[in-house]
């Protein structure tokens, strides 16, 4: 009451923060903006120049929720064997994880398959009785430019397995660059997988990939 302005420009920039890792406290927190700039009308159009707040209103709004942001299929997911014991089975044993990869040739979602072939050709995910895959996103300028510095990092630390989701044509094609010119290195390109993810947010990419990775019997 004291500020409602203030209020309403912190419970959107509170929105945009959760909006990356809680998508139950995005929609509290812009709830709550809404309720204040309805119940406060005039006091927050008095104190909307101070707090920058239609600003922050309108950068929320590129962040609307939409359906295929939240919600994924479990027809996404590699087949899994019934028993959960099998599936411990099937990722700690690096010949059937092969098999296992193999047998998602077919499959009817692309992102399975690109990742599915992707694995299944890392040395590591052949050999290995537990393999670890990394998954990361980038967008847009400047973060684009910081894909090479990160390939770079991730070959000097060993990284087994590493994939990038783009979130934009910027960062695909920068990323797809860096990939082509390290493979022209021989410095070991097959670890690095650059994947298009232009349908949505942050939000998108964990549950676009992580649980198709998990499914490929792969910890993430």
């Amino acid at each position: 009451q004291a500020c409602p302005a203030g209020a309403a420009a912190f419970a959107s920039a509170s929105a945009m923060l959760a909006l990356m890792s809680n998508p139950s406290l995005f929609e509290r927190f812009s709830n709550l903006a809404r309720w204040i700039l309805r119940s406060y009308p005039t006091e927050a159009l008095m104190g909307a120049t101070t707090w920058t707040l239609f600003h922050a209103v309108a950068k929320l709004g590129n962040f609307a929720l939409r359906s295929f942001d939240l919600v994924w299929s479990p027809d996404q997911l590699l087949n899994l064997p019934q028993d959960p014991h099998d599936f411990d089975r099937l990722r700690l044993h690096p010949a059937l994880r092969v098999k296992h990869l193999e047998a998602a040739e077919g499959h009817q979602h692309p992102a399975t398959r690109e990742l599915a072939s992707f694995l299944r050709n890392i040395k590591g995910i052949q050999q290995d009785p537990e393999s670890m895959v990394y998954i990361t996103a980038v967008g847009g300028v400047p973060f684009a430019n910081y894909i090479q510095g990160f390939i770079q990092r991730a070959l000097k630390v060993g990284l087994s397995a590493l994939v990038i989701a783009c979130m934009d044509s910027i960062a695909l094609e920068r990323c797809s660059q860096v990939v082509q010119d390290v493979k022209r290195s021989g410095s070991g390109s097959e670890r690095f997988l650059c994947v298009p993810a232009m349908e949505g947010h942050v939000i998108f990419i964990k549950h676009a990939f992580l649980p198709v990775l998990l499914s490929a019997a792969v910890d993430t």
